[in-house]
């Protein structure tokens, strides 16, 4: 159970914040951006949650890693588009238009650690979760006996995906497969589950 203290208490810089709130209302987050003309929101794009703080480093590293932050300096010139025509970011409205406006913004402490609590989150990124796809499929070719097969699979799987194309270990296994450090079922087994 995660307890506000330790969302308070966690990041280096926190003991250099004096009274730090952690999580704003929209009406302290617009007093920031226009006092000090920084925004930080921290969101979480798989349960399309975001809020405000006034610490970038709010939270980490208690809460799970889905959670984000960014700080942004205002004004912030963006690609124009429809409600937002010139381009400039200088409110926290027009911020949410553009970043947030998909999710949901959390306003109290309290909704915040109800969340973390009580939500059985998801903590693989989508590269862990390909990547762990990949090896599934070329360990059950290795379990069929071919090991060119498994091998040719997973180089296959990982060039699917952007986050894992052209990944390194796919020179270094050929070189391997080539020279004959491949030729066992345990050592390609090895080879498959040490990417990372």
């Amino acid at each position: 159970m995660i307890t506000k203290d330790q969302l308070l208490n966690s990041s280096a810089v926190a003991r250099y914040l004096n009274n730090q709130k952690g999580v704003l209302t929209s009406d302290e987050a617009l007093v920031r951006s226009l006092t000090k003309k920084t925004l930080v929101c921290i969101n979480n794009r798989d349960l399309k949650k975001f809020f405000f703080s006034d610490n970038h480093c709010f939270g980490y590293p208690i809460l799970p890693k889905s959670w984000g932050s960014a700080t942004c300096v205002f004004p912030m010139t963006v690609v124009a588009r429809p409600g937002l025509e010139d381009g400039v970011i200088d409110t926290v409205e027009k911020f949410i238009l553009v970043f947030e406006k998909d999710s949901t913004q959390i306003t109290t402490f309290e909704e915040l650690l109800d969340l973390v609590n009580n939500t059985e989150l998801d903590t693989e990124t989508p590269r862990q979760k390909h990547l762990k796809w990949c090896k599934e499929r070329a360990l059950k070719i290795v379990d069929s006996g071919d090991l060119n097969g498994a091998f040719s699979s997973m180089v296959s799987d990982l060039n699917k995906e952007d986050e894992t194309r052209g990944h390194i270990a796919i020179q270094l296994g050929m070189k391997m497969l080539m020279t004959g450090h491949l030729n066992t079922s345990l050592k390609m087994i090895d080879f498959i589950t040490g990417f990372n």
